[in-house]
């Protein structure tokens, strides 16, 4: 099915803008946030650390269902939150419990892996897939890293990355569409995302 890459370009234009509101709410209550009792970042810092160990020239014959690799690249999904089809409720004040509380379980699993790898690493830089919007826009091809998150993994707006191992790495939030769960994903790239050029 061809995709239309026009009407992808206007929600990314209005999906930038609440993300980049949400991700400056996250990373400006980093200190005051009480993480709840199921947040995993030791997982996912060992699960980071071990991605970083790994090829990612070739995408690897025999990887795992939360790992998208591609030519260069490799999309993770760290954990996810559960789906919202808000017509299987019967009550709306349960699900707007539900869906506040995935919710806040993956804003809070960001903003302690943030806190943790910028302990680990340093400040890191910001990623801004706001460059390929005139292509968006222009319906031109993407690089393949960049579709994948946009398109693949609903993934919008800047994200912070470090450059470590000779690679890039950056964790992100990302939702494909509102009824799917919410991920929380690391992306690992051989090239800086938004200096990729496309084929």
């Amino acid at each position: 099915m061809a995709v239309d890459r026009g009407a992808q370009a206007k929600e990314h234009r209005h999906c930038v803008r609440d993300c980049e509101s949400r991700t400056e709410a996250i990373t400006g209550k980093t200190e005051a946030m009480p993480l709840p009792d199921d947040v995993r970042t030791a997982e996912h810092v060992a699960r980071v650390y071990d991605l970083l160990t790994r090829p990612c020239a070739e995408p690897p014959k025999n990887h795992s269902a939360d790992e998208h690799p591609g030519q260069d690249f490799m999309l993770v999904v760290l954990r996810a939150s559960g789906e919202f089809w808000s017509h299987e409720w019967d009550d709306t004040d349960d699900f707007d419990e539900y869906y506040n509380s995935e919710s806040n379980l993956i804003d809070a699993e960001y903003t302690a892996l943030l806190a943790a790898l910028t302990q680990e690493w340093g400040t890191p830089s910001t990623i801004d897939l706001e460059v390929f919007q005139p292509a968006l826009v222009a319906q031109d091809p993407l690089p393949a890293v960049a579709e994948a998150l946009i398109f693949d993994m609903g993934c919008h707006g800047a994200f912070p990355a470090w450059h470590r191992e000779s690679r890039w790495i950056g964790i992100t939030q990302a939702q494909v569409g509102k009824e799917c769960s919410i991920c929380l994903i690391a992306v690992i790239t051989a090239d800086r995302i938004d200096h990729i050029t496309a084929p």
